[in-house]
Formats: structure tokens, sequence, C-alpha cells
């Protein structure tokens, strides 16, 4: 059997088993609560991540593996991992990076970006994004690479004093998108997410200002299925994690009408980091390590 036929038939078997999670019990359905809001208990793919990546905070899929990096100051690498077993098989540094708060992970076909631009404090003023070429990424074993960098500032951030989790400038997710980059902040004032876009190759910019919506949480994780022509942000409110899927986005229309919002059920406290399409209608999420250990989950999305 090929290595390509074996990571086929791996994939397969997790997007399409209904066996039981690790809780012993199988993985809800969607439902609809009283208050007509979906709800979904994610199935736990992965109970225990390897220690070495307590605070996963980005998520890919690339060449058969997982991908992931920790969050501020981790090391300056991204991990590949077993989507069945969480076994790391691939590290690959940054030789000209620093890890002062990465915090997402976005791709496209030809490379991976790595979002520095985390922001608890409200105070930075070197955001950057690292762009990775895949081909530079060995196929197997460890390896290092040398990254593009982009850098950026908000055009509508204009104090840059100390604040603790009262910011509208933090960041934890990020899209590619027709060679573009399109970030969604984590708004602590007002629980609402401003994307903003820059181009998605090296230089330095002021981010675009594109849209806003009202998520009613912080926003920490996002992906697009261009195919679907869907996107989903992943995120909390209260300790409680939940997702808003849009339907139909289109061009620089990404906050559809036409939108979800899930309830994740059963994972209260888990704190839940990044989100990644795998098929039409799956989502891996991965959570860093909190009152819940650092853990992979899957969630199979409801119908339009």
């Amino acid at each position: 059997m090929t290595k390509t036929l074996a990571y086929l038939l791996l994939f397969s078997a997790l997007l399409l088993s209904n066996c039981r999670n690790h809780s012993g019990r199988v993985s809800s359905p969607a439902g609809i609560n009283s208050s007509g809001l979906y709800e979904i208990s994610p199935e736990i793919v992965i109970p225990y991540l390897p220690a070495q990546l307590y605070e996963t905070s980005g998520l890919e899929i690339f060449n058969g593996l997982f991908w992931t990096m920790n969050d501020s100051g981790g090391n300056a690498a991204i991990f590949g991992f077993d989507p069945a077993s969480g076994e790391i098989k691939q590290i690959v540094r940054i030789t000209n990076a620093e890890n002062n708060d990465w915090e997402s992970l976005a791709a496209d076909d030809q490379n991976i970006y790595i979002g520095d631009f985390g922001n608890n404090y409200g105070r930075r003023r070197d955001l950057t994004i690292y762009i990775i070429r895949k081909l530079d990424i060995p196929d197997a074993g460890n390896g290092s690479v040398e990254a593009g960098k982009i850098r950026f500032v908000y055009p509508d951030q204009n104090q840059f004093r100390f604040t603790i989790q009262h910011s509208s400038f933090d960041c934890e997710a990020f899209v590619c998108l027709n060679d573009s980059l399109y970030l969604f902040t984590k708004d602590w004032v007002n629980q609402h997410t401003g994307m903003y876009r820059v181009p998605a190759k090296p230089g330095e910019y002021v981010a675009e200002l594109v849209d806003s919506f009202a998520a009613d949480g912080l926003i920490s994780g996002a992906d697009i299925n261009e195919k679907q022509d869907k996107l989903v942000l992943l995120g909390y409110k209260d300790y409680y994690p939940f997702i808003w899927v849009f339907s139909g986005v289109h061009g620089n229309r990404l906050f559809s009408h036409n939108n979800i919002r899930i309830n994740l059920m059963d994972v209260y406290r888990a704190q839940t980091e990044a989100i990644v399409f795998s098929g039409e209608d799956t989502v891996f999420i991965s959570a860093e390590e909190s009152r819940v250990p650092s853990r992979l989950y899957r969630v199979i999305l409801p119908p339009e």
C-alpha cells in the first residue's frame, strides 16, 4: 500500500466512522434547543495530545498530517501530528521567526501562514504573519525553513496603552482567500469581530477593515471551505465554546446572512483554539490544555 493511499484510507475512516468517542458515548447529531439554537456534542478524536502540544493554537491539514503550533513563548516551529494517534511525526523550525504570540494557521495551495498577532494587552506594534512555502517542508522527518514576512497595523487603532483583556485589536483567527488574508479580531470590548484584509504576500501594510459581525462571544479560530462557499468561526462565551457557520460566502462578503450558531455541548471550559475543515461538512477542533487536557475534537456540521 502506498503512503498516499494509506493516508486517504485513514482520513476516510476518521470522517465516515460512527464509532463511539473516548467518553464511551456516540457523538450526538445536531439538535435544536428551545431557543432555536443548534446544539452539538463534539466527538473526542484524540483525548490527549502530546505534552509538547500543550498550547496548540492553530490547525491545518497538509501531507496527511494535522499541523499545529504552540501559543506565545513557544518554539518558532510547526508540528505535524498523526490524525489518529496524535503522535508528532514532523517538526519544522522557522529560522528567521520569533514566537511572540502565535495564534492561528491558514493555508492556500502554495503556502502555510502563521499568525503572530495575538494582542491580549492591546499594545503590540510588531504584528506579523509568517509565510512558509509548502515545497520547503520535507515529505518526512524534521526540517527547517526560512519564512517570508507580512507586517501590518490596524487602520483604526490609535491607542497602544497597556490593558488586560480589554482591547478591540486582539486577533486569534484568519483565513486565506483569493490572494488575501482575512483576519477576525477577538474583541474583548463588545464581543464583536472585525474582519480585516491584508495581501497574502510579503510586505508592510495597513490592514483594510472590510466588515464586522456581532459574534456574541470571543473568536478564537476560523477556516473557509471555498468549494462549499462556507466560513466557520470558532469562539467561546462565558467558557462555553460555539461555532458560527456562514454559507454562500463570496468575494469580501464572508459574513453572509445565511448563518447559524452552534453551541458545543459537554465541553464547558475546554479552551478551543483552532478549527479546520476536512471534507464538506466535517470540522476538527483543537483545544489547548486548561481545565481539560489538550485534545482534538470532531464535529459534523448540520445540513443547510
